[in-house]
């Protein structure tokens, strides 16, 4: 049995998860920084130094999450 990457993030998204591309769900609570890219892209740098490209189509997602914990 195969689980969607989008049904995990959708049941870890209370706990601060938020999926940032096709293959890569992200822990807001680890999340450092984020700076933009080119062709509307941004990098996610973690805590620990980590870089993490986020995807224009899932920007939103990593936006709302940000503006939920203000």
């Amino acid at each position: 049995m195969s689980v969607l990457l989008f049904c995990i993030s959708v049941t870890l998204s209370p706990a601060g998860f938020v999926q940032i591309s096709k293959s890569c769900i992200l822990n807001i609570n680890v999340l450092d920084f984020v700076r933009p890219l080119l062709n509307s892209r941004m990098e996610a740098t973690l805590k620990n130094g980590e870089r993490l490209n986020v995807s224009r189509k899932y920007l939103v997602n990593i936006k709302s999450k940000l503006q939920e914990g203000m």
